[in-house]
């Protein structure tokens, strides 16, 4: 029997772009309000530890909850995870503007991980299912842009109402309950049936590309832990270097971030003429360069322009490895795959501040970000190696 799939429609495309940016809520409303959290809640966390917790704890919960979710939904399919999840982001989101002390809101945005790890493997999943080709790598960078520019946004507007209260950012979550409908009435389950993956269901391992899984996910972690020291770490450090300034954080970073959603838009044409590696390369050397700058001013514009090519370099690397994935793993243990490069990226967030606090003490911010300069140029600089070595002529 021929299964015919729905058509994917400009509404469906929309939905599924507007379910991927609640990966970008999840901690670019929070960058801009840490000075001030931290300073309301000096007493409590007289360190400022558990401040920066709250934004990177739901990582935790992402790797936790991100591969289960792709068993979830390689088993019982993709949208009843999708619809609940989404549900429990809202609330658990919202929670925070009311929670009385840092447990109460920590526990909140745990919860909150467990939403989004299970929001994002499926999001990435269903396109993945409904596009094949060139169509679905031009999409999976657009996501990446989509994802890139309302992270943007959602700095500035985080940054604007902090300057209000701290506490009115976690509002915007409640705004997410809309989804919910959205996600029953426009989304459509794929066909799972064994008719339709026949090729699909009995799966040699032999045709699992372990090692290239395997490195992606290390690469990933290293990616992220690097990427995430600037809207964890370059607040404290702006902060240091000009004033209190939670509107002032927020452009730093969105420069970041918006340079990261041109470079999403424009991977979807280099993708056609480089390969997976030499995008990679590109992207690791561009994001190293932009960081050193960084770490050797103190004014605005040389901060700008180093934030403006480290994000345009990240941007090269993430959406890529989502099509490089996709593109070499199976129908049917895909979910379980993109789960896993879920639980990497968020896996290298939540460990960035663990890792780079004792450098802080010992070296401070600016020599932080540097080591993590010379790394990522020094990492780019093997895989071209590499690549000239044993792809010679790729």
């Amino acid at each position: 029997m021929e299964h015919k799939r729905p058509p994917i429609t400009r509404l469906i495309r929309f939905t599924l772009l507007f379910i991927s940016t609640l990966g970008a809520m999840l901690g670019s409303l929070i960058t801009p309000i840490l000075p001030a959290m931290q300073r309301a809640f000096a007493t409590e966390d007289p360190d400022g530890l558990m401040v920066k917790l709250v934004l990177t704890i739901p990582a935790l919960f992402i790797v936790i909850g991100s591969p289960i979710a792709g068993a979830v939904i390689d088993r019982y399919g993709r949208k009843p995870l999708l619809m609940v999840a989404t549900l429990v982001y809202a609330l658990s989101g919202a929670f925070g503007y009311f929670a009385a002390d840092l447990t109460l809101l920590l526990i909140s945005r745990a919860i909150l991980g467990l939403a989004v790890g299970a929001i994002m493997t499926t999001v990435t999943t269903l396109i993945a299912d409904y596009m094949e080709g060139t169509t679905r790598s031009q999409f999976l960078g657009l996501q990446a842009a989509v994802i890139g520019f309302s992270g943007t946004l959602y700095l500035i507007g985080g940054g604007m109402m902090a300057s209000v209260s701290w506490r009115l950012p976690f509002i915007v979550y409640a705004g997410t309950l809309i989804l919910v409908p959205m996600i029953i009435w426009i989304l459509f389950e794929p066909d799972r049936s064994p008719e339709a993956n026949a090729n699909q269901q009995a799966i040699d391992p032999q045709n699992i590309p372990i090692r290239l899984i395997v490195f992606i996910y290390l690469l990933v972690i290293f990616v992220q832990i690097t990427f995430n020291l600037m809207p964890v770490q370059l607040p404290f450090h702006l902060d240091t270097l000009f004033g209190e300034s939670s509107s002032d954080s927020a452009i730093a970073v969105a420069a970041m971030t918006f340079a990261f959603a041109i470079a999403s838009w424009v991977f979807g044409i280099l993708d056609r003429h480089f390969t997976n590696m030499t995008i990679i390369i590109a992207g690791l050397i561009l994001t190293g360069v932009g960081y050193l700058i960084v770490s050797q001013s103190i004014t605005w514009p040389p901060i700008l322009l180093g934030l403006v090519i480290a994000g345009f370099g990240n941007g090269l690397i993430m959406p890529n490895v989502v099509v490089w994935l996709a593109n070499e793993t199976p129908t049917a243990v895909r979910g379980r795959v993109l789960g896993g490069n879920t639980l990497a990226i968020f896996l290298g967030q939540f460990i960035s501040p663990v890792i780079a606090q004792p450098f802080i003490v010992s070296i401070s911010i600016p020599g932080l970000i540097a080591i993590a300069g010379v790394l990522l140029v020094a990492l780019g600089g093997v895989f071209w190696v590499y690549n000239r070595l044993v792809f010679k002529g790729s």
